[in-house]
């Protein structure tokens, strides 16, 4: 992958849960395009994240 930085960071238990409970969501549907992996989650949560800091909407939204 071009452009991109391999981070480590500490996450509360809760926190990691809730990511492997989104993780399971993507696996059921195994909607093409996304990726169900932990990282690839957490990466989707970031760019969200970054989208509505910079005032622009979330691309997608998780139903859970």
């Amino acid at each position: 992958m071009l452009n991109t930085t391999r981070i480590s960071v500490r996450a509360p238990v809760e926190l990691v849960k809730s990511v492997d409970h989104l993780v399971f969501a993507r696996r059921i549907p195994k909607a093409p395009g996304r990726s169900a992996t932990r990282s690839a989650v957490i990466v989707d949560l970031l760019k969200r994240g970054l989208a509505l800091v910079n005032g622009g909407a979330p691309e997608q939204k998780d139903t859970h």
